[in-house]
């Protein structure tokens, strides 16, 4: 009785073989689910479903969404695998169920037989491939990189693309690029760049012959061929310099002056101090100009010389004019200064004493040299004050003919003031060899003393 079962059963698989590898096999073999489908009976049938491989290697079959019905017993789902060429597609698969002869369907067309325990691997130029992992082209078998082949000799996959090799070595694409058989670093990971010309600065890039990389981040060269410490130095025009001691102006480069930057078109630096220029229209005289918080004086004694006759040179030498400036009484002084400008008041010369200090204010007023038995000044300022003297109307009032002395000249300054206390007596600045401070007093009007004026 069982040797009559076992033949039945062989009979029916061979009967099973023949019928669908005839040229007249269904559309779907005995037992197939799907839209195909004629088999109304499968209620003592195991299903095996073609393999998804969403998550693996055969995409076409997740599209079939049907079954493959055996005719009875267990499928082994661990035992699928890719065995032959369907068409021109690579998606046939083996499931050993009770080693029968299985027939795989691919969107209704029968692709022949799968035989238990037989090899089925498509050929390439008779030779076996696996398409999961190979490709075949011109009868020759390369590697698979996603859908595409590539040649390992010479090519590599990253990322499901095929890639040339660097000089024969392989190099993350994400990250590196190639350039003349070599392999570099992109610049942040992200940016390639010319290595023949550009290179990387953090995550930027540069051009060498004009630009220079610091601390990460790029400058133009000075000029476009220098490069600087961008922390301490600076470009001006096509130099550089040092911005603790230096500065650019029109891309001309200066030293500091005291510490401080300056206009050099209109200030010219002298011992430190920034003076700005001033031209007397009246003579052309130029002289220098300092500024003391809010106010702006001459650096200089005037030396204008009015049409009335009341200003003398110092010791009525004309070359004490180009030292000390010219001398003039109270009532020419009050107009001698130019347009824009006047002779400062008393409280306008306590504005400017009490901003250089009170304590030793004329130490830091007058000039560095020209004054007598070393009473010379720091000058901390540029106001420069000389020793010129006075000229004395009629102090020799004795004589029949008076005449006029030039006292104190290389000890003491005198400068008048806008400041009249009584009638025939103005207010006047005293500087002296002796003393450190600036002094206040008042002389007859006649009498011939400095000027310094003062903008407007």
């Amino acid at each position: 009785m069982k040797t009559k079962i076992s033949l039945s059963l062989a009979f029916f698989a061979m009967a099973l073989t023949f019928f669908a590898c005839s040229s007249e096999s269904p559309s779907s073999p005995q037992g197939w689910e799907g839209p195909s489908s004629s088999s109304n009976d499968n209620s003592n049938k195991r299903a095996c479903q073609i393999y998804d491989a969403e998550s693996g290697t055969i995409n076409q079959c997740k599209q079939l969404k049907q079954l493959y019905v055996f005719p009875e017993g267990e499928c082994e789902t661990s035992n699928r695998q890719l065995v032959s060429q369907c068409n021109t597609d690579y998606y046939v698969l083996k499931c050993n169920c009770y080693d029968s002869e299985i027939y795989i369907y691919k969107n209704g067309i029968n692709c022949g037989p799968c035989s238990s325990g037989g090899s089925n691997l498509p050929t390439c130029g008779n030779v076996e491939y696996n398409p999961v992992t190979q490709i075949c082209s011109n009868n020759t078998i390369s590697s698979k990189c996603g859908d595409l082949g590539y040649n390992p000799s010479t090519q590599f996959c990253s990322s499901s693309a095929v890639y040339t090799k660097c000089g024969n070595m392989e190099y993350n694409p994400s990250t590196q690029f190639c350039s003349s058989n070599s392999v570099y670093n992109k610049c942040g990971g992200t940016l390639t760049y010319s290595p023949g010309t550009e290179q990387c600065c953090g995550s930027n890039k540069y051009t060498t012959v004009t630009q220079f990389c610091s601390s990460n981040s790029v400058y133009n060269k000075c000029g476009g061929t220098l490069t600087y410490s961008p922390g301490t130095e600076q470009c001006c025009g096509s130099n550089k310099y040092t911005t603790a001691t230096q500065f650019c102006s029109s891309n001309s480069v200066y030293s500091k002056c005291g510490g401080k930057e300056y206009n050099p078109s209109t200030q010219e630096c002298t011992d430190g101090i920034a003076f700005s220029k001033f031209t007397d229209t009246r003579d052309n005289k130029v002289y220098k100009v300092v500024e003391f918080g809010t106010q702006t004086w001459m650096a200089e004694n005037l030396n204008y010389t009015p049409s009335s006759s009341g200003s003398k040179c110092p010791d009525n030498t004309s070359s004490n004019c180009t030292i000390y400036g010219r001398q003039y009484n109270w009532a020419t002084a009050r107009t001698a200064c130019p347009s824009g400008w006047h002779l400062p008041s008393s409280l306008e010369w306590t504005n400017l004493v009490r901003f250089v200090n009170d304590n030793n204010s004329g130490t830091k007023l007058k000039a560095k040299s020209g004054w007598n038995s070393n009473g010379n000044g720091t000058d901390s300022y540029g106001f420069a004050a000389l020793p010129g003297g006075y000229v004395c109307y009629n102090c020799n009032s004795f004589l029949v003919i008076p005449l006029d002395t030039y006292p104190d000249i290389g000890d003491k300054g005198y400068w008048w003031t806008d400041t009249e206390l009584v009638p025939n007596y103005a207010s006047y600045i005293l500087m002296s060899n002796d003393s450190e401070i600036v002094n206040y007093d008042s002389r007859s009007t006649s009498d011939m003393l400095s000027v310094r004026c003062v903008k407007n």
